[in-house]
């Protein structure tokens, strides 16, 4: 045995400061306390770094050149202005228009520029004197 195997006598345990089960001292906490307290420190740790040092959301790329867009409600207006140009005018496709024969001569136009014209109705009168000629 070693010399600290023999309790102390009661004389010279008064000069130690082990605390006494007496009024003053706390309840022992539960083991589950330390690990617990524990765990949310690393839970802590993680989130911080994961805040830290995580993905970052994408950032829109700055636009130099956006064109502006004007919008306008759709209805009938009156054109107060007029555009007068000089120039010439084409076709975007050519396209053949004749009629069967030799055609002939305009001897009447039956109708005004601009004027609502039905289904059917004559337009012109042509000279058929050549067409009679074959």
């Amino acid at each position: 045995m070693n010399m600290h195997s023999k309790l102390p006598e009661a004389e010279a345990a008064s000069h130690y400061a082990f605390p006494s089960g007496e009024a003053g001292v706390g309840k022992p906490r539960p083991r589950w306390v330390k690990p617990l307290l524990i765990l949310g420190a690393i839970v802590l740790v993680a989130l911080l770094g994961w805040k830290l040092f995580g993905p970052k959301p994408p950032v829109a790329p700055a636009v130099a050149n956006v064109p502006e867009v004007t919008v306008m409600v759709p209805g009938k207006t009156s054109v107060i202005q007029t555009v007068t140009a000089t120039g010439s005018i084409a076709a975007r496709r050519d396209s053949a228009v004749g009629v069967q024969g030799e055609g002939g001569r305009v001897t009447a136009v039956l109708v005004d520029p601009g004027q609502r014209v039905g289904k059917g109705q004559i337009l012109a009168r042509i000279d058929n004197a050549v067409q009679l000629q074959t």
